[in-house]
């Protein structure tokens, strides 16, 4: 008897809907923000940003988490560049909009008060 093959989006969705025995699930685009109506809860930065890259897995209640704003404020941190009264010119992918991304660039370098010019 064959078996039907799952796409990756269906697999997700099925995971998500029936609750599977996972602890965590790393999610990449296209699906950052297809995951969000399956979830029972969304960190601030999740929310603001309406994209999920880590889901977690708590007693069954599904929270979603984006962690792709920390990291570029970390790597900032990290590398000391002094950004403040800089100007910054983020040159963007067309593709990279999806999934939130271009908003998660735009919204850590607005954390830091710092004038960002979009270009795609």
């Amino acid at each position: 008897m064959k078996q039907k093959l799952l796409n990756i989006r269906e697999f997700l969705l099925i995971i998500l809907n029936y609750r599977a025995n996972f602890t965590g699930i790393n999610v990449t685009v296209p699906y950052k923000k297809t995951v969000i109506p399956f979830l029972d809860a969304l960190t601030p930065t999740a929310a603001k940003l309406g994209a999920v890259n880590t889901i977690v897995n708590r007693n069954g209640l599904l929270s979603g988490y984006n962690t792709d704003f920390g990291g570029m404020v970390d790597l900032i941190r990290r590398t000391g560049m002094d950004l403040q009264g800089k100007k910054v010119l983020a040159v963007i992918e067309q593709k990279d909009s999806i999934g939130g991304n271009k908003k998660n660039r735009h919204e850590c370098l607005e954390a830091y008060n710092i004038p960002v010019l979009l270009s795609s």
